[in-house]
């Protein structure tokens, strides 16, 4: 039986197929401040607030 009332953070989130793949690109972690102000399109995740977050923040998905 379970002693708590919460199930750990690592049975509730599943990671994104890009990450297990290892596909997603070191490139992206990496911008230029200034660019991204400017907003030149170089670094469109960086750019776009929903699109950051999302990549940043883990979503909750059902692991089987």
């Amino acid at each position: 039986m379970n002693k708590y009332l919460w199930t750990p953070w690592h049975q509730v989130v599943g990671l994104r197929p890009d990450l297990k793949s290892g596909e997603l690109p070191l490139a992206m972690f990496a911008a230029d401040l200034y660019d991204v102000i400017l907003q030149k399109g170089l670094r469109p995740v960086y750019e776009d607030p929903a699109e950051f977050f999302a990549l940043t923040y883990p979503r909750l998905t059902c692991v089987s």
